[in-house]
């Protein structure tokens, strides 16, 4: 558990380094209770964020895990009304795959991200 813990922070702090880079403005919850990890504004108003770490899974896909063992996690990817973006981390590939929630409404376990797969479109989608 505290591995995974870790691997979210640090998950958290290269999304944050990444969204500055390409000139977003991050704010981040006072608390660890919202269903979101980061509010965003790229000039097109404010957007939520919830920021994931992929895991290869040997077959060239990056798998992350929209259900957890922790309560809020749950609630957080099946509802996608309270986020507006996914942000994963793939640090396989180099890149993030920022996808619109609008996109997995009714992926309630896990989504796989590849090159040239489904979600390539939004490899490194900063303009949001």
């Amino acid at each position: 558990m505290v591995l995974s813990i870790k691997n979210g922070y640090i998950a958290e702090q290269k999304f944050i380094l990444a969204a500055m880079e390409n000139n977003l403005v991050v704010s981040k919850p006072i608390t660890n209770a919202e269903r979101y990890d980061f509010v965003i504004d790229g000039g097109n108003g404010l957007k939520s964020i919830q920021v994931k770490k992929s895991f290869p899974d040997g077959k060239g896909r990056n798998v992350v895990c929209l259900r957890s063992r922790y309560p809020r996690s749950t609630l957080r990817h099946t509802l996608s009304r309270y986020v507006d973006y996914l942000a994963v981390v793939c640090e396989e590939e180099g890149c993030f795959y920022i996808i619109p929630t609008s996109v997995l409404a009714g992926i309630a376990s896990n989504v796989c991200v590849k090159r040239n797969g489904k979600y390539e479109s939004f490899r490194d989608n900063w303009d949001i």
